[in-house]
């Protein structure tokens, strides 16, 4: 009998994580599937290790001085040129997830859409790997994004989901 006791809870745990898989599809969260695409471009996208923006923000930046100004305290160590941007024609969108405790955290721009009268910027925040197998490093980073598009008069709203990064870090 004793292999029978041991042999079920091993073919409960594996029809478990059979389970799972096939229906991890299913319970991640998406965004929704409404509006029409919106063009923009992907300007730069990355994890600061120096940098003042401790907290969480979005913005809209409508003229260089200001994404100047927001672009060199975003990584202080930069030693790139800040990206041309044609603000007669365009506008930024900055996002900052705010100082993390390590670069398993990061952003990603889904698609930007107009639904509803407005501009809406999907993105998913990346969350560090709680396995257990991941081996960050203990150093604080600050995930970011800069975002161009069409200048508008819409208003800019945001749309955020929430994933777990694979052990490689932004997925």
């Amino acid at each position: 009998m004793k292999p029978v006791y041991l042999i079920a809870p091993l073919a409960f745990s594996l029809l478990g994580c059979a389970g799972d898989s096939e229906n991890e599809d299913e319970t991640r969260v998406r965004h929704d599937n409404t509006g029409e695409s919106y063009a923009y471009e992907i300007v730069e996208c990355g994890n600061s290790p120096h940098t003042t923006i401790e907290e969480p923000s979005r913005e809209v930046i409508t003229d260089m001085h200001e994404f100047r100004e927001v672009y060199g305290v975003t990584d202080l160590n930069s030693q790139e040129e800040v990206p041309d941007i044609d603000f007669s024609t365009q506008q930024v969108v900055a996002i900052h997830s705010g100082w993390k405790p390590n670069p398993g955290y990061g952003l990603r721009i889904d698609e930007v859409v107009t639904h509803e009268g407005s501009i809406v910027v999907r993105y998913t925040d990346i969350l560090a790997n709680s396995s257990g197998d991941c081996a960050y490093p203990a150093m604080v980073v600050s995930p970011y994004c800069f975002i161009a598009m069409e200048k508008s008069d819409l208003p800019v709203s945001y749309s955020a989901i929430t994933e777990e990064a694979s052990c490689g870090g932004e997925e």
